[in-house]
């Protein structure tokens, strides 16, 4: 083979061209969709563990309400609740708090993992202190309440406070009719 030969150069950049080009096709052919998959697979992993950590998390706040409520479940502590129904409970409240009770409705009620979320509008008239001390019993009394909302106005012509409370009750399903 003699170096000024066109053909042994040729050959002598074919085989790299060739094997060049056979990369790219096991590149392209089978690395790729490989990488793809990978790709897809971490993503999906991230979001099952981003749904684990938000199970968790719930869990964990479960368990604290169930503690706080003296229990070691929350559908234990929620079934072992003593009293009326909300709207008595609400009633009691109010009364116990020395406030006038101008209105209590029934906004909704829904029923999400074996617990039941009924959704009241309640509006109240007293001082400023009667306010607080139903906050606080809504809060920390024996059952389980969220307040969403809360405004306080003044009453026009008094020292009296009207205060409008949107809040949920929570109830294990079942547990009343």
């Amino acid at each position: 083979m003699n170096a000024a030969d066109p053909r042994g150069a040729r050959s002598l950049f074919l085989v790299p061209a060739l094997l060049l080009a056979v990369g790219l096709i096991v590149d392209f052919g089978f690395t790729r969709p490989r990488l793809l998959e990978v790709d897809r697979l971490q993503a999906q992993r991230l979001r099952v563990v981003d749904r684990a950590e938000t199970r968790a998390a719930h869990e964990r706040e479960g368990r604290e309400l169930a503690r706080c409520l003296g229990s070691d479940d929350l559908p234990t502590a929620l079934a072992l609740q003593k009293g009326d129904d909300p709207v008595n409970f609400l009633g009691a409240q109010v009364d116990q708090a020395s406030l006038q009770r101008l209105q209590l409705s029934s906004r909704s009620t829904a029923v999400n993992n074996g617990l039941r979320q009924s959704d009241y509008s309640l509006r109240v008239q007293g001082s400023y202190a009667g306010i607080t001390k139903l906050v606080r019993s809504l809060e920390l009394g024996p059952r389980v309440v969220a307040i969403n909302a809360i405004s306080i106005t003044p009453v026009n012509g008094s020292l009296a406070l009207e205060a409008q409370l949107d809040l949920s009750v929570y109830d294990v399903a079942g547990s009343r009719p």
